[in-house]
Order: structure tokens, then sequence, then C-alpha cells
């Protein structure tokens, strides 16, 4: 049963589910579900049964209402899912509702209250102002399938019902010793190098074409979160500003190919600024316009209202799931939901693809002779000739990205343009024998001899900024049904599937948003080049600060991960998350004689021209962002009372997990020590942080100011502390003579990564 189309088929699955339990007590209600649902011919993992049930608050497994909230939700076919969602409406005698009562929940959806009203006229056939479930029904009918991005309840695809796959073999890699914690230690040029270079594509992949943060058809807190081309320009700039002033680029040739990218970019952004402005008069190819045909229907046709109705539906399901009533459709309610399931949804949607679902793009045509309906700014007009050609981003961008990733020296740029193909034909051919792409660059092995000289230098570079990931630990981190033992170079690398016979980008299975992918690069990058700045000479130090600020703002609109950039944008610099976040970052730039957390990104930004102050920043902003942020696996999470916040660093308990995984039974006297001197401070501040929380939820201005007096000297205490320890510094200090490679991973530390306490540091 694949999925579900009637209520008594959900009650059969409630009984028999009751009384595996029942059988069972010992054993979690998710695993035990699952094996439930396998017995019925239906295959899906306790995680992802465990991520529906969620919602319930656990009500699922003691009541057999919720339980069918839940299994509608994650189970029920359309017609079901539709009879389910219009019964939360409070529907008269002749069960019909009003459709100012569909209003409620499509506001959260439509673009404007004109288009909501337009779908309520539409689906109200017969103009009686009343509309019923027939008429929901016949309103879809005929109506275009879901697209990829189509709201979901629940973040299963429909293809994945039915079809779990078996979990791959574990590494059986021979075990050796840990090693010690500051090995770890220091940042390389190839560091930084790959922290840039993913920055930079991931910005442009989320840029070309359509795109939120969150996801572009929920549009639950994401319609004012784009990813616009202006603010992609912009990031450009204020990237390579910033990475050139750390100092480590000074030849003039390597500096002028980075101002070349910036160049390149601005250029195509006023070919597209000239584009919209002479659109009715210029020539046009077949693939611009089928571009403007898309922007036509999107801004007119019936199909995007289709879509709009089938996502409402699916909203209502999703506040059954949660227990609330249709009235209490707020976005705020369901944020947290949202958060997850766009995650979980999108990395199960790159990983299990459905062969049955056709494609955006003819295979037999040249997918670079396609163009892309981009967003100009945050008011995402569906503008006239507002389209770019794909060929910009694979024979242009990339190929110039990947060559400034590859700079540091003027060597590295003469050894760039003095490499012959034969040179790059021997690289291939012996790492070829070797077998380094047959496990996940299979891609790049079978496809490298077709390309041309130039492609295959940029294939090389390519490989080299990615090889780091998929031989490393964090590539083992990955979830086993998302893709840990698969993967192709060019789902990680963008602009450069259509060389290598594959179509990645154009069906949007890439994964350059992959957390463990993204992140750790990102946060080496930032806590490196910190290092860097906070050596310089004070006036020069305050020239990088300045350039960190304005990077940092442009970070905010362009960071890769739409998750993440929704969660730092609603949450993170809002302050959003009070009991969560560690109280030197909740009250960082708070100004003389403000007793509130409402401190803006600018007031933490103002903090960080005094010597050091980048780098605690940083440091303030990482546990902030590891405290609250939400991942899906089931061991992410097993510290049910932290010391101070979940996932604080530096800390006592990773530090021994990390000697135990290596089989020593003792800790350094001196680590336990520093370690010690920072948390000991952090340990105050937990308190203090628990007695704000509780002033903020009572209205107690007096106690609120009060805790934040007193945190102030905590707080003092706490960056004196990691100051002394120069813990910082050791982690992240600029090393040139470090090669930046990954150590072979072995089964312990495989383990070990997946132990819920790893850091990378």
């Amino acid at each position: 049963m694949a999925r579900m189309h009637d209520y008594d088929q959900i009650g059969a699955l409630w009984n028999d589910w009751q009384g595996a339990i029942a059988t069972r007590p010992a054993d979690p209600p998710e695993t035990i579900l699952s094996d439930v649902l396998r017995t019925h011919g239906t295959l899906v993992s306790s995680q992802e049964v465990s991520f529906a049930l969620a919602g319930a608050d656990r009500e699922a497994s003691r009541s057999a209402a919720r339980f069918t909230d839940c299994m509608v939700a994650l189970l029920g076919d359309p017609a079901l899912r539709l009879r389910h969602a219009f019964a939360a409406f409070d529907a008269d005698a002749d069960q019909t509702i009003a459709k100012t009562d569909l209003l409620t929940v499509t506001g959260a959806f439509a673009d404007t209250p004109e288009e909501a009203g337009l779908l309520a006229d539409e689906i109200d056939a017969d103009g009686d102002g009343r509309i019923s479930l027939a008429d929901l029904v016949q309103y879809l009918d005929g109506a275009p399938p879901p697209v990829a991005q189509t709201y979901r309840a629940t973040h299963v695809p429909d293809h994945h019902l039915g079809a779990f796959p078996g979990m791959p073999a574990p590494s059986t890699a021979t075990a050796k010793p840990h090693p010690d914690h500051d090995a770890d230690a220091g940042i390389s040029p190839l560091h930084l190098r790959i922290g840039f270079f993913r920055l930079m594509q991931g910005a442009a992949y989320r840029s070309f074409r359509e795109n939120y943060s969150a996801n572009s058809e929920t549009h639950i807190r994401a319609r004012d979160l784009p990813y616009t081309i202006e603010d992609f320009a912009r990031f450009t700039t204020v990237t390579i500003d910033y990475y050139l002033a750390l100092g480590l680029i000074t030849d003039a040739a390597c500096i002028a190919e980075f101002r070349r990218l910036d160049e390149i970019v601005q250029a195509e952004l006023d070919r597209l600024h000239t584009r919209v402005r002479t659109w009715p008069t210029i020539p046009r190819t077949p693939g611009m316009l089928a571009a403007q045909a898309k922007i036509a229907d999107e801004r007119d046709g019936l199909s995007r209202r289709q879509h709009l109705c089938r996502a409402v539906m699916e909203l209502v399901l999703s506040l059954r799931l949660h227990g609330l009533r249709v009235d209490r459709s707020g976005v705020d309610a369901l944020a947290g939901h949202e958060i997850n399931r766009l995650r979980h949804q999108d990395l199960r949607a790159e990983t299990h693809r459905n062969a049955s679902i056709p494609r955006p793009w003819d295979a037999d045509t040249d997918y670079r002779d396609s163009w892309n309906r981009v967003i100009l700014s945050d008011a995402d007009a569906r503008i006239d000739g507002a389209i770019m050609p794909t060929r910009f981003w694979y024979d242009e961008f990339m190929p110039q990205l990947l060559l400034c990733a590859s700079l540091i020296t003027a060597d590295d740029l003469r050894h760039a343009r003095g490499t012959t193909e034969q040179d790059l034909d021997t690289w291939h051919a012996e790492l070829r024998a070797q077998g380094a792409f047959d496990r996940f660059a299979t891609d790049l092995r079978d496809g490298f001899a077709a390309c041309s000289f130039g492609v295959k230098r940029m294939l090389k570079q390519a490989w080299i900024l990615t090889a780091p990931y998929l031989t490393g630990i964090e590539k083992r981190r990955e979830r086993a049904e998302f893709g840990r033992d698969s993967g192709f170079l060019s789902e990680y690398v963008a602009f450069i599937d259509v060389h290598l016979g594959r179509n990645d980008v154009a069906t949007a299975d890439m994964r350059l948003s992959f957390p463990y992918y993204i992140g750790p690069a990102v946060w080496a990058f930032l806590h490196g080049s910190a290092e860097l700045i906070e050596t310089m000479p004070d006036a020069v130090r305050r020239r990088g600060t300045d350039r960190f600020a304005a990077f940092f703002r442009g970070f905010a609109t362009m960071y890769p991960c739409p998750y993440c950039r929704y969660h730092l944008n609603r949450y993170v610099i809002r302050n959003r998350e009070v009991d969560m976040y560690p109280v030197e970052f909740l009250l960082l730039g708070r100004q003389p004689g403000r007793h509130d957390t409402g401190i803006t990104l600018d007031d933490k930004l103002a903090t960080i021209t005094a010597p050091g102050a980048l780098r605690v920043f940083l440091w303030k902003l990482h546990n902030a962002v590891s405290s609250s942020i939400a991942r899906t696996e089931p061991w992410y999470h097993r510290q049910p009372k932290p010391l101070y916040t979940s996932r604080f660093w530096p800390s006592i308990e990773a530090e021994m997990a990390r000697s135990a995984a290596s089989g020593h039974d003792a800790v350094a006297i001196a680590k336990v020590t520093e370690i010690y001197g920072i948390t000991k401070p952090a340990a105050h501040l937990a308190v203090l942080r628990d007695e704000l929380t509780r002033a903020l939820r009572a209205d107690d201005k007096a106690s609120v100011a009060q805790t934040i007096d007193r945190a102030e000297g905590a707080i003092a205490d706490l960056e004196l502390a990691i100051e002394e320890a120069s813990f910082l510094t050791r982690k992240y200090a600029y090393d040139p003579a470090q090669a930046g490679l990954p150590p072979t991973v072995d089964a312990i530390q495989e383990t070990f990564a997946r132990s819920g306490v790893f850091v990378e540091r």
C-alpha cells in the first residue's frame, strides 16, 4: 500500500501499531511503526516516520485522531489529502465553507491579496460565495502535476514510498588511533581556497535562476528572502575585496584575475539590464523565448494558481499535523517545522530521484543554450526580459572562478598558464590508475578524455578543490540514505556537468549545499581569515574589518544553503532564540543603557573594530548557530541538559569523546585546564541565560535589566579566558606550509564523526 486512500486503512494501521507497541514496550514507537508499514508492503525508514510523528509531539502514539493527521500527511493519496484538509475547516450543515475561510490560509502563499481572491473566485465556480469539497476536486481536476518545489506537509517524495533502498555496507577500513586534537590545528592555503570557492559557486548556483530561502513554493517567511542577481553581483565584489584584503595574494597578475571575475559578473548584469530595457525590440533565440514564456505563464497562468491551491491544502495538513486550527495559520506557528521539513525534503529530493518525472530540458539539446529567469530584486516582479543565458555560467563564470580559487602565488598562475594538455592527460591517467575516481567521481573518470583542453584544465582544478571532501571525514558524516556512499564530481561542482555528459544542474540534482560540504569549509574560511586580519598592523587591520563587515552583509543575502540562510536571517541575527543562544552572542553589540535583546546586525558588526574582536565575534556567532541549528540525523542532539548551550565549543565532553574514540584513557592536563578555563565563565552565563529567559517571558523589565548588567562581567571573563588561552589562534592560524589534505578515514574515525559530539577541530 504505497498510498492510503481511505480512513479505514489508517484505522487498521493504528490497530496494528498499538498491538505491536504493547508487545514491544522497549522499542521506539517510530521503529515499530516502520516495521508495521513494512509488513503492509510500504517501506519507509524509521527516520522518516519519526520526522512525521514529531509534528504531533508524540501524541500520535496515544490518539487515533492525531495519528490520522500524521498518516494522511505522510501516506495519504491526493484524494484523501484533499478530503482531510477540507475537513479542517468549519463547514456548515451543507458541507460548504465561505470563501473567506479559504482566504485565511491562502494569504500565506499568494503574492497579493488580489491573487488570493482570484483563486477563491475560480474555485467557487457557481459564484454562490460557498466552496465545497467537490468544488476543490473539480478545480484541481486536470491541473498540471506537482512540481519538485510544490509545498508538501511532509518531506517524503511520492516516488520514495514503497521503494526505500537497502543500506550500503559500512566501511571496513583498518582501525588506527585517532590523531591528537591539535593535529587538526591550523588553516592551510587550500582551506582558504576551498572556502572561497564553495561560497562563490554556491551563491552563483542559487542566483542563476529563480531561487528563494527555504523553498520557492512554500512562501513561509521566504518570499522576502530571494536570491537576487543584484545581490549576487554585490556579493561577488565584496567577497573578492575581502579575500584580497587578507594579504595573501600580492602578485599583480593574480589580483587581475580576481578583478576579471568581478568584471565579467558586472558586465553580464549590465547586459541583463539592457535586455530588460530593450526587450520588445531585441532579437530572441528559441531559448530566450522559452524562458520568457515561463515568466508569462507564472505571471498570468491558471497553472500557478492551481499549484497555489494544492499548497494551501498541504498547509492545512501541516496545521492538523501540529494540532493547530486553520485560523492559526500564521507562518510563525510552523516556522520550526518548516526549517526541518525543507532541509529534509531538499536532501531527500537530491538523493532519491524519480526517473519518471519529466526533466525541464530536452536531453537532445545543449542545456547551455537555455535561458533562465532571474530575480532582479526583493520585489520579485516577473519582468519581461529578466532572463540570463545559461552559457555564461558554464563558459565564462565557472572557468574564471576555478582559476581564481586555484591561485595564491605567482607560481600558481604560471603553473595554470603553463600546463599543457599532455600534462593534464598524464595527471588524469595516473589518478585513474590509482582508482581515485572510482568511488565518487566516475563522471570525471569516464568523461575526461572527450573534453577540450580548456575544460580538462577546469576539471582538474575542480577535482583539487573537491577531493578533500569526497575522500575526507565530512563526506562520511552524510546519512547513508542521503548519499553517503554515492556521488559524482558534477554534483558538488556547479556548471561542469554538461562537459561530463550529465545534467545535474538542469535537473537541480546538486549537492553543493549539503551541510557537511558547505558548513565546515565556510567556517574554516571565516575563522582563518579572521586570524589573518588580527595579525595585521592596526591601520591595515581596520581596513580588513571594514571589508569583513561589507562581506558579511552580503553573506547574509547569499549563503548557499537556503535553509541555513533562512535561519540566519530570521532567527540568529534577530536574537529570536533567547533560550538557545549563548548570552555573549545575545548581548553582543548592546548599547550602554539598553536592556533588551533587540540588537541589530549592524550593532553586532560595529564591535569588530577593536583588536581581537573579529576573532571573538566569529566564535560567538559559530556557537550561536551550532546551539540552535536543526538536523534530522538521529545522533545529532543527544545532550538533553547541556552545560551551557547545545554543542558549545570548546567542550570537555567533546574532548573526552575524541580521546575515547582514539583508544586513549586520559586527556592531557594542559588541555583540560585550558578548556575548563573557558567553560567556567560559560557555566556562570548559563545560569544567567536561564534567568534572562524567565524575565523576558514574564516581561519583568527590572529583572531583565539586572540580569543583563550582571552578564556583562561574566562575558568579560569569558572573552579574557578565550584570548589568554590563544585557543582560536592555535586552531585557525594560517599555516602556509600545511598541505590541507585530509588523512585517510578509518572505521574508528567514521564512528566518532557520527557520535553526536564530533567537532571539526
